[in-house]
């Protein structure tokens, strides 16, 4: 209902518009000189004698303005939704296009100020525009767009793709964001942007409304589309080389396989249909395939026909959600477990650590791996991230507490950052130390550290460094110990009270340092 009041809300007169039988979502309210706007969800009515009459705008179609928001600013009405903007200043007699602010969609509210109009959504974060939305400035400094579906990374490249269309780039781990690319959201409001993959110089990515394969050259700075349509839709990955390619389903659980780069398609014939795909690998130019029911599936040489590695008594039978690789040793999340194998698949390892639920996620960045444990039904608050240094030699928890989102179901990893998907918060970045090889940590270091990985206490030695001074760094580069060597060199450091983590060992030691790291392990 729509009320007014004359005496500043001492009393109100109820003015409510004859909504029609489709509006029965109330969205939004604006008084421009002296007339009243309400929007609905597909219309928006108009009074200009406090409500005794209503006109309605049949100017809008359902999809290019849907439930939208209102402001008066500048002598204008100001309309808003998703990705649109309008605005009409002889109540839609003529209606006028703006420029949105970049990069948004699902918008929260459009509000008059008094130095702009503010413009804030549920992806984009908060604009103001001083000039009647001809430039936008952005007003939440590192701040990532919410609603994101999916997280890839290469060296400082960060690309994450929203479940409403748009994909965001950074070139700068995550710092500041640019709107890449603008598609048309699916139907389902599901992830879009699921095969996103790297060949030599390129980036490809499947658009699943429009059905199109599109390309970057240039770090996702500008794409390029093949105008040529899948035979399918809801792509759930992709992956290949020069030679071939191959695609999986989301809902009929069907292959494909090009030997063109995606120009044209062929069905992938096997008992495939009907499945729960998770992701897809190309690892030794052999295809892996995790299915959620059966395990991991391992292709031929030219991709045209799929193995259990259950059948071939490989991997155990058990449910698959994740397959990754470091380019040397494969990992596939199966039964709460990781295996891993360093033959391409032939044999495999089962690592010494049961998580509490499904392993959802694998990512590598040389030795280091990090995990996304998740429970299988979405939405639920539980979900954990792991990391390991030594190709899950070690795994220690990175959210003791649980990872609190609505949804998470994918991470990334570079030579600086772990990253986490989240439909709620965006995109999460920890700071982490990767470590280098043994051979290097030897050349650096100049000391002795053990255990490593510790509990309680880590004994280090340097029997040339008498006195030298010990720092301890954690992950986020904070000075938690400070302690000297003895005069033999040696010394005992606590870590009992030190929560699990990598820590950085530096000697401070006649105007020189050297460094190495120890993992806290409880």
């Amino acid at each position: 209902e729509v009320y007014y009041s004359a005496d500043r809300a001492g009393s109100w007169k109820k003015i409510s518009p004859s909504f029609q039988v489709d509006d029965d979502v109330k969205r939004d309210i604006a008084v421009l000189d002296g007339t009243i706007y309400v929007s609905t969800h597909r219309r928006v009515y108009y009074s200009s004698d406090m409500g005794s009459s209503w006109s309605v705008s049949d100017t809008f179609a359902v999809d290019k303005l849907l439930s939208p928001y209102l402001a008066a600013y500048a002598s204008r009405l100001w309309i808003a939704s998703r990705e649109s903007l309008y605005y009409t200043s002889d109540r839609f007699a003529t209606l006028h296009e703006a420029s949105p602010p970049p990069g948004t969609r699902t918008g929260y509210s459009l509000t008059a100020t008094k130095n702009g109009l503010l413009h804030s959504s549920y992806e984009g974060g908060a604009h103001l525009s001083f000039d009647t939305a001809r430039t936008w400035t952005y007003i939440q400094e590192k701040v990532t767009p919410r609603a994101m579906s999916n997280v890839w990374v290469k060296d400082d490249l960060l690309i994450a793709g929203s479940e409403s269309g748009i994909l965001m780039c950074s070139t700068n781990n995550g710092n500041s964001w640019n709107r890449s690319f603008h598609s048309n959201p699916i139907d389902n409001r599901s992830n879009q942007f699921n095969a996103l993959f790297a060949l030599g110089d390129s980036l490809f990515v499947t658009t699943d409304k429009d059905h199109h394969i599109i390309r970057s050259g240039d770090n996702g700075m500008t794409w390029t589309t093949n105008q040529k349509e899948f035979p399918w839709s809801v792509t759930l990955d992709m992956v290949g080389n020069d030679m071939i390619w191959v695609a999986v389903t989301l809902f009929n659980g069907y292959m494909y396989r090009s030997t063109d780069r995606g120009a044209s398609w062929t069905l992938i014939e096997g008992e495939y249909t009907a499945s729960r795909f998770s992701e897809i690998l190309l690892h030794d130019s052999t295809f892996f395939l995790a299915w959620h029911d059966t395990g991991l599936l391992r292709s031929n040489a030219d991709a045209t026909a799929f193995e259990r590695l259950t059948d071939v008594g490989a991997l155990p039978p058990g449910k698959c959600f994740s397959v990754a690789s470091n380019g040397k040793t494969l990992f596939a999340g199966i039964n709460r477990h990781i295996y891993r194998s360093r033959d391409s698949g032939v044999t495999w390892q089962e690592m010494n650590f049961l998580f509490d639920n499904e392993v959802y996620d694998i990512k590598c960045y040389g030795t280091n791996v990090v995990i996304l444990d998740r429970p299988q039904e979405m939405y639920q608050k539980k979900t954990m991230v792991y990391y390991s240094p030594n190709e899950c030699d070690t795994i220690i928890s990175l959210s003791p507490d649980g990872f609190i989102s609505r949804s998470s179901s994918e991470v990334a990893i570079n030579n600086k950052y772990i990253f986490a998907q989240s439909i709620d918060w965006g995109i999460l970045r920890y700071n982490y130390l990767p470590l280098v090889s043994v051979s290097e940590i030897k050349e650096q270091q100049q000391f002795t550290l053990y255990p490593n990985p510790a509990q309680t206490v880590v004994n280090i030695e340097a029997p040339d460094k008498a006195n030298a001074i010990v720092h301890l760094f954690d992950m986020l580069g904070r000075e938690v110990r400070r302690e000297r060597l003895s005069e033999e060199g040696k010394l005992t450091l606590d870590v009992s009270d030190l929560t699990n983590g990598i820590y950085t060992v530096m000697l401070e030691y006649k105007g020189t340092t050297s460094k190495s790291t120890i993992v806290v392990m409880k």
